[in-house]
């Protein structure tokens, strides 16, 4: 391309508003584009936009990865909260005759009573994250 043609491409690329702005002057008449010009915009045009896309998807799919993550130690959390609230219970009142050890015993009976080691389901987790990892090689092939 010719020198006003490389130095236009260097401005376009990855600067997706200038882009837009640049192709709707020349469609409102405010700019004219010459030797195929109007043509470097709009394919800077969708090529921009498609990198824009593209750090959009990666963005939420970071964000559904670390949210999934984050569901162990979720649950894990919540059953602690839970078992520090019963363990307050215990050892007085109406609940006098029970202690720390019955609730460890609740809290396990409960868990063992699932089909499997915790509260929620594991298999829906790994097959969440094994879906994202086929976008995300998807995204980035």
């Amino acid at each position: 391309p010719n020198g006003s043609a490389r130095i236009l491409d260097e401005q376009l690329d990855h600067n997706t508003s200038f882009t837009a702005m640049l192709l709707q002057e020349i469609h409102s008449g405010r700019a004219y584009a010459q030797n195929g010009l109007e043509i470097i915009i709009k394919s800077h045009l969708l090529k921009n936009s498609s990198y824009d896309l593209q750090s959009i998807i990666e963005h939420e799919v970071h964000t559904v990865f670390e949210k999934i993550d984050g569901i162990d130690e979720s649950v894990k959390d919540a059953v602690h909260h839970v078992k520090q609230e019963l363990k307050g219970l215990v050892g007085f009142g109406h609940y006098d005759l029970l202690s720390h050890s019955d609730v460890e015993a609740l809290v396990d009976e409960v868990r063992m009573e699932q089909s499997h080691s915790s509260f929620y389901s594991h298999e829906k987790q790994l097959n969440a994250l094994y879906t994202l990892r086929d976008y995300e090689q998807e995204l980035s092939a």
